[in-house]
């Protein structure tokens, strides 16, 4: 186990290098979105960093379309009157192990919704603003929340 978390962390390191490499002269303060082929390099890279953490942690995954039989709930023509979206704009999950966002970004193109305060974070600050998260403030005051 310990030889896994180490890895981990060094994935997560290495991870922290490239994507400071890449966003050299970007402006992170401004909120701008990154674009382009640094934004496709990034991806790339989050979705091998997520699959090398997923194996040290000792997991896998697969995108597997399953499709059930729903005529007991939604009446046998159900199909002919549903159409499949192309595309999901949103998805909500709670958050309950540390595995979550690599599952999610390994298999999905996500960004995430994050505490504002992880903006700031010395090395995960600037992997989450190049993931594109938007920053919740939690605060308990009304000038916290603005």
């Amino acid at each position: 186990m310990p030889v896994r978390l180490l890895c981990s962390v060094l994935s997560v390191f290495i991870c922290y290098i490239f994507v400071r490499l890449f966003t050299i002269g970007h402006s992170f303060r401004e909120d701008k979105p990154l674009t382009g082929c640094r934004r496709w390099i990034i991806d790339m890279l989050y979705k091998v960093i997520s699959l090398l953490i997923l194996f040290f942690g000792g997991m896998r995954t697969r995108k597997n379309k399953v499709d059930f039989d729903y005529t007991p709930y939604l009446g046998p023509q159900y199909m002919e009157k549903t159409a499949e979206p192309k595309y999901v704009s949103t998805y909500v999950s709670n958050h309950s192990s540390w595995l979550d966002v690599p599952i999610l970004i390994a298999n999905l193109k996500t960004a995430f919704a994050s505490k504002g305060s992880f903006k700031t974070t010395p090395i995960f600050g600037i992997i989450v603003q190049s993931l594109g998260c938007l920053f919740i403030s939690r605060g308990g005051t009304a000038e916290e929340k603005e």
